[in-house]
């Protein structure tokens, strides 16, 4: 015996799935993108050193603080 209801039930699991694959894609994309826009400490250091607003004294204190 057929049961027409099955179909239906197959095409929302298919939108369910298709749903949750688009939701762990957006979101994975999403923390991948946040992680290579933060500048971390010692990259702001860096930038301030060669853009000479830090003297070598200065830079290598700074550099000692963020413990590297």
């Amino acid at each position: 015996m057929d049961y027409p209801g099955r179909m239906i039930g197959l095409g929302v699991l298919m939108v369910v799935v298709i749903a949750v694959l688009l939701y762990v894609i957006i979101r994975y994309s999403l923390r991948e993108s946040e992680r290579r826009d933060k500048e971390t400490a010692y990259d702001i250091l860096q930038k301030r050193y060669a853009k000479g607003e830090l003297s070598q004294e200065e830079y290598e204190r700074m550099k000692r603080d963020l413990g590297r």
